[in-house]
């Protein structure tokens, strides 16, 4: 019978503005409107309110079989003498002999909150007034400036424990890949430094073919120039079928080669063992010393 609305109608057929008071029947349509407001006193001033704000606001339906008027206003102002909509209709076609009186909400897909304080009806006369110091309190509803604060607060909490998160995998990942490189074998302790795969890799132009100065020794020389001292190298790449037996070969080489000091011998400056792959490099003098090394 009569409608709150502060949603703006969603189609051709709803009221095509909030914030007013209707007169339905049987339906979502209003069959008159008015803007949410009441006249005051004898002056009969028009005043404005707003269902959406935070004062508490009364309402009468009255029905004397002819018509039906709607009043509104604040809850601190008593009855207004002229109501706000006053319409003629006979609803003696909609009223069964048995019906409820209450409430009901609906907005289609929009979204809007009302609380209910207190109501009185009566059939067959005036109904009884409403006892204010008996309402709940209004409960209290966050403010959208409250609710963004906390999205952003979520939002910036997640980003941060992600951006941990993701800087902890980074740290693990190249922590055991320092601590794979750097644990050495026994036979490594007396042995001359331990280079990177990756650094004679680059420095012999991947083990280009044009970079071969000798083969023999169980493996191929290549000549290469190291990245980050500019120093000219000899790289031996040791190539064996019998992995295990490979192995113990190139320790010994290893071990021996450290050991060796002679004016005529290139210095062995340094192995790798990685990947699989046995690589041992001199300092680069001349193409014969290195061949023969």
């Amino acid at each position: 019978m009569g409608e709150f609305d502060t949603v703006i109608g969603d189609n051709e057929k709803s009221d095509s503005y909030g914030n007013h008071i209707g007169i339905n029947v049987n339906g979502m349509n209003s069959i008159a409107t008015e803007s949410a407001s009441y006249y005051e006193g004898w002056t009969q001033k028009k005043e404005e309110i707003d269902l959406e704000g935070d004062q508490p606001i009364q309402a009468w339906i009255d029905y004397d079989g002819l018509a039906v008027n709607v009043t509104v206003a604040p809850l601190s102002i008593s009855k207004p003498i002229k109501p706000l909509l006053s319409q003629s209709m006979d609803l003696s076609l909609v009223m069964k002999v048995h019906m409820y009186a209450g409430f009901s909400a609906a907005t289609g897909e929009k979204t809007s909150s009302h609380y209910i304080l207190g109501w009185s009806f009566k059939l067959n006369g005036t109904a009884d007034p409403l006892d204010v110091s008996q309402f709940s309190a209004i409960p209290a509803e966050k403010s959208s400036s409250s609710q963004n604060k906390l999205q952003i607060a979520l939002i910036s909490t997640f980003s941060v424990a992600l951006f941990l998160l993701v800087l902890a995998l980074i740290s693990i990942f190249a922590y055991r890949k320092v601590m794979k490189f750097e644990a050495l074998e026994d036979w490594e302790l007396d042995c001359p430094h331990r280079f990177r795969y990756k650094d004679l890799y680059v420095a012999t132009k991947r083990f280009k073919e044009s970079e071969i100065i000798g083969v023999g020794g169980f493996g191929t020389v290549y000549k290469g120039v190291l990245r980050a001292t500019g120093a000219e190298v000899a790289v031996k790449k040791i190539t064996s079928n019998d992995t295990l037996k490979g192995t113990r070969e190139f320790a010994a080489e290893i071990e021996s080669l450290g050991r060796l000091r002679h004016k005529n011998l290139v210095n062995l400056q340094g192995h790798c063992f990685e990947l699989g792959t046995k690589i041992q490099y001199h300092q680069r003098r001349c193409i014969r010393a290195d061949i023969f090394t």
